[in-house]
């Protein structure tokens, strides 16, 4: 739960796993994944049974829901990436970013004090860099910092050593073309300078999936999907901003959160219509590192225990305590 993501145990910055010793140089072109993600399709082909019932617009209500982003000029879109300790990392991240075709409006660094230079690296890597105050940590409290000084009209929190397709903007365009979408994510795959995780990357996809049926079957049934900071999730800032950003008392499950809430605006079309939280069927790569130290079967339970203490209601600060145990800082 709360995909691979690689705090030091207080939910900090950073990215799906810390630095994967990949190697990527600043100068490495970007990956195109299409080919990975025919082998992913098999996760959310197994999961065709579960979206049976998902809720789909008539014609009639997809004209409705077509927003003011798809009739104006386009949409802008603002990358948030949360950092602590990334100098493995953020500047071929970030130069990547900048590669972008569209390009983003923006690409910001939120910044919790980390001790080594990843802010300095941002910074001459091209990024916008906001450091958070000296006592402020905290992954959900870094992207609403950065949520607040972006520009654009689209958000879309990156971690920083995830890779993404280079029509990004694109395709988190088209899929926020309708009200209906309130928010969207992709496949991660994981993988690391040893091994890519075929496996527990089709478990991460299929969990997208099979969590909301088993815990909440009615929003299921009317579109909700629960996705993890590794699938490089995006929303509107407008609904961001209603449901007012993550809920800054969680030091993880804060992405499952948001999907939650994200879901349940209303749409024009009345009360009792929701919002979907859509997967785009692409790949975005992100580090296995925390994997190769743990192994996947250890990895697969504590995502799937910290999942479940989220969904029966536990605490943000008992989720935190169990994050301290269960997580260890590998940077």
């Amino acid at each position: 739960a709360g995909g691979n993501g690689r705090g030091d145990g207080n939910g900090n910055g950073g990215g799906g796993d810390d630095s994967t010793g990949r190697g990527r140089g600043g100068d490495e072109d970007m990956v195109d994944m299409p080919p990975w993600s025919i082998w992913l399709a098999l996760a959310t082909g197994s999961a065709a049974c579960l979206t049976a019932f998902s809720h789909k617009p008539d014609e009639k209500e997809s004209r409705k829901d077509q927003t003011k982003l798809s009739r104006t000029e386009p949409a802008r879109v603002s990358i948030i990436v949360p950092t602590l300790n990334e100098t493995s990392t953020i500047a071929a991240t970030i130069r990547e970013l900048h590669k972008l075709e569209p390009a983003a409006a923006e690409v910001i660094v939120v910044d919790a004090n980390s001790k080594d230079d990843t802010h300095r690296l941002a910074q001459r890597a091209g990024a916008r860099v906001i450091r958070t105050p000296a006592n402020v940590r905290g992954r959900a409290i870094q992207m609403n910092i950065g949520a607040k000084a972006a520009k654009g009209d689209i958000l879309c929190f990156v971690h920083a050593d995830t890779r993404v397709p280079r029509d990004l903007v694109t395709l988190v365009r088209g899929a926020l073309s309708t009200e209906a979408t309130a928010c969207g994510g992709f496949l991660s795959l994981i993988t690391s300078s040893k091994q890519t995780y075929w496996l527990l990357s089709m478990h991460n996809t299929l969990k997208t999936f099979y969590l909301p049926l088993v815990f909440r079957p009615y929003s299921f049934a009317r579109g909700l999907r629960i996705l993890f900071g590794d699938q490089v999730m995006f929303c509107r800032k407008t609904d961001f901003k209603r449901v007012n950003g993550f809920d800054e008392r969680m030091k993880i499950m804060e992405d499952a959160d948001l999907c939650i809430r994200l879901h349940e605006l209303p749409t024009s079309l009345g009360n009792l219509t929701r919002r979907r939280i859509h997967v785009v069927n692409r790949v975005v790569e992100t580090s296995g590192r925390r994997f190769d130290q743990w192994g996947s079967l250890r990895a697969t339970y504590i995502h799937f225990r910290v999942g479940v203490e989220w969904y029966f209601g536990n605490s943000p600060e008992k989720l935190e305590r169990l994050c301290k145990r269960l997580y260890a800082d590998i940077r």
